[in-house]
């Protein structure tokens, strides 16, 4: 399986300091490659995800033999204002 991250996917996890690894082995234990082609899916982790300490929310679509990240982002939406004001 192929996993592509848009920018905007390449910009959140940047932001919000989630690993690409990371987000691969949660579609590969996800299977996301058998998903229906086309349609958009979204699912969140079960785990706690890199240094933000929350599970996070994959958002992608399956295009051929490639999985296309279209987004990543906690579901603690506050965090990266947390990580500021500290």
């Amino acid at each position: 399986m192929q996993i592509y991250f848009t920018r905007h996917a390449r910009q959140r996890l940047k932001l919000y300091r989630v690993g690409r690894k990371e987000v691969e082995n949660i579609l590969a234990e996800r299977a996301a490659d058998r998903e229906p082609e086309g349609e958009s899916r979204e699912f969140v982790s079960d785990a706690f995800v890199g240094t933000i300490g929350f599970p996070v929310k994959i958002a992608f679509v399956r295009e051929g033999n490639r999985v296309v990240v279209k987004t990543v982002y906690p579901l603690d939406r506050h965090t990266k204002y947390e990580d500021i004001v500290r």
